[in-house]
């Protein structure tokens, strides 16, 4: 018998929360067993199964960060599946030996649990996908034609068709069901159910779940709400792991801003409009691959520019010559940056015992890290800059004139449909007038008789 569930949509009183980064390391572990693995032990991928493959694997060479080599051998795959009418799952694994697609199996860093049988792969697969949505809110800020639920759908076809927990799975398409399409299957109609004492589907769900997603930020936000209803049902169950609690995330102590108080003066996450922009803050600069981590994942997975660290380096060697310049400002004098107060995983003494700035691999992963955290634009703040510069809400103005350049195109083609169809009906009444006026003028000539 599991505990009783805990009413986790209120903030633990007794938690105490430790910020933990955001691991390459767990988003390719958990990728790999994912397609490696779960994908090769289904016996025929066929129907509903194969478009939620095809549509899976669009989303992810198109949203997921990784190195160049690992996006292109997504494509190769993508290209390889979309030409397929029918596969088995030997097929797949085959083909993923061809074309050696990377299969990383390090170890589990964030994710791993205090037990091998706790967090690990599940955990890692949440982390991928809050990832694939934070990407997607980026890539649409530039970038426009993408599906406002690209990520969500995604999910809500692959997840319950391919996930090898077969009770998880059937949850998840239950907890995801007013993403299905009206002509989609609610269920996934090839996997045999779970027992009823494990789940039961009940349409009333439809009328609780978060709102479907219609632009990229609401993505992230629905993925945020779905995983928290996860939490709840499963917290306190025997595979929590007890020193990993299935809390709301984020807790009140690592987003003040993003709870607020109800009527009955009961703390609630995302509860106005204020603390929900606080909450996409978060969740944005939490997830963004700008600031993951990465211990052992090789480069060919995914690659960590050098760029970032070589810009910062010029720059400490222009504060140095400038140094002490009449063009120096006294209140902010030139120094190294980051200073070792703001960063001091970034340094490390040489054989002086001299401090140096990203003397090794292990600093300088810390301080690209550091980097890459304190310049992403989700992280940016605005005082006056006006709207029409920078806007935070840009994503669903961008969305709203791609939908009116999309009413303005069925306008114009219809028009254009309008104007042949008027043109011919022209044509065709100038035809038949002149054939009358030709009858008429036959009809009234007479041929002079011969003399």
């Amino acid at each position: 018998m599991s505990e009783p569930l805990r009413d986790v949509e209120k903030p633990e009183k007794n938690y105490t929360y430790e910020r933990v980064p955001v691991y390459a390391d767990d988003i390719f572990a958990s990728l790999s067993i994912l397609l490696h693995g779960d994908v090769s032990m289904n016996e025929n991928i066929s129907g509903e199964e194969l478009d939620a493959l095809k549509e899976f694997l669009y989303m992810l060479q198109l949203l997921l960060p990784s190195s160049q080599e690992y996006k292109q051998k997504l494509t190769w795959i993508y290209t390889w599946v979309r030409s397929m009418s029918t596969l088995t799952g030997k097929q797949w694994a085959a083909e993923l030996n061809r074309t050696e697609f990377p299969d990383y199996r390090g170890e589990f860093v964030a994710c791993k649990g205090s037990e091998p049988r706790f967090r690990g792969y599940p955990c890692g697969l949440w982390i991928l996908f809050h990832a694939l949505t934070v990407r997607h809110y980026e890539l649409s800020r530039r970038r426009l034609g993408i599906p406002a639920d690209i990520v969500a759908h995604a999910m809500n076809r692959f997840i319950p068709r391919f996930f090898s927990c077969n009770i998880c799975a059937f949850h998840f398409a239950a907890n995801s069901a007013n993403i299905a399409r009206s002509h989609e299957s609610i269920l996934p109609i090839n996997r045999i159910p779970p027992d009823p004492a494990d789940f039961t589907w009940n349409a009333s769900i439809l009328a609780i779940l978060p709102e479907a997603p219609h632009c990229p930020s609401s993505e992230v936000l629905w993925l945020n709400a779905v995983h928290n209803r996860v939490n709840k049902r499963l917290s306190g169950a025997v595979t929590e792991d007890p020193k990993a609690p299935k809390i709301m995330f984020p807790p009140i102590q690592a987003c003040p801003k993003c709870w607020s108080m109800d009527a009955k003066n009961e703390p609630v996450l995302g509860g106005t409009q204020e603390r929900r922009d606080h909450l996409l803050h978060f969740l944005l600069s939490h997830y963004a691959s700008s600031g993951w981590m990465n211990e052992r994942v090789p480069k060919h997975i995914f690659d960590t520019t050098d760029e970032v660290l070589w810009l910062n380096a010029v720059h400490n060697r222009v504060n140095k010559r400038l140094s002490g310049a009449v063009t120096e400002d006294p209140k902010a004098p030139k120094i190294m940056f980051p200073p070792i107060q703001a960063c001091p995983k970034c340094w490390s003494m040489d054989a002086k015992n001299e401090p140096v700035l990203g003397g090794t691999q292990e600093r300088r992963d810390h301080l690209l890290h550091f980097l890459l955290s304190h310049y992403a634009s989700s992280g940016w703040m605005n005082e006056r800059v006006p709207k029409h510069i920078f806007d935070t809400t840009e994503i669903e103005i961008l969305e709203e004139s791609q939908e009116n350049s999309s009413d303005l195109m069925t306008v114009a083609i219809v028009s254009v449909l309008l104007t042949l169809v008027a043109v011919t009906v022209l044509l065709l009444l100038s035809r038949f007038i002149w054939k009358c006026r030709k009858r008429r003028t036959q009809s009234s000539y007479t041929p002079a008789r011969s003399v």
